[in-house]
């Protein structure tokens, strides 16, 4: 998880790229947990050499970036954007940076391989979208303002239990 964080907050290219490969070598180590099966070990290999191959192309993109920049800061390199669509190696940065599928077709299958899992992402998704029926930022609205007033409240006051004796009496 940390170097997920890493690459999430770095704002060097190099950092970003040594939290990737320690992403890859974090997902080579959970696929292959049960080393005694052949189709696991298959597995992380595979995923192994995808992200490493898919790492190394990254960093060469990051490196015409920055020879193009002459930074590898990625504000700067971001600030310096409208500089480098006139570069004639930024469309070769692009490709090697944005390498891999981008067709949702391929990517996709998670509901026919996890269906408990799909749908409990999908209602997450609406939730923070803020969709009426799953209401997911007026939630957090409503937890932060209990958490703030949580300083307020008073146990020995009728009032706060004041709303439990109608489900106390109904439920007795």
């Amino acid at each position: 998880m940390s170097a997920m964080l890493g690459v999430v907050q770095s704002d060097n290219m190099i950092t970003l790229y040594l939290f990737w490969e320690l992403t890859s070598i974090s997902s080579f180590l959970l696929i292959g947990y049960w080393y005694n099966r052949d189709k696991s070990r298959f597995g992380a290999l595979k995923s192994m050499m995808i992200t490493v191959a898919g790492g190394m192309m990254m960093l060469g993109g990051f490196v015409l970036l920055s020879l193009m920049g002459g930074t590898f800061s990625i504000r700067s390199i971001i600030e310096q954007a409208p500089l480098f669509a006139t570069n004639d190696t930024f469309v070769i940065a692009l490709v090697l940076i944005l390498l891999g599928t981008r067709d949702i077709r391929k990517l996709g299958g998670l509901m026919s391989i996890m269906p408990v899992s799909f749908t409990v992402a999908l209602i997450g998704s609406f939730s923070m979208a803020g969709l009426p029926p799953f209401n997911g930022f007026l939630s957090k609205e409503m937890f932060l303002t209990a958490m703030l007033s949580v300083t307020e409240f008073d146990l020995f006051n009728f009032s706060t239990w004041a709303p439990l004796f109608p489900i106390i009496a109904w439920v007795a």
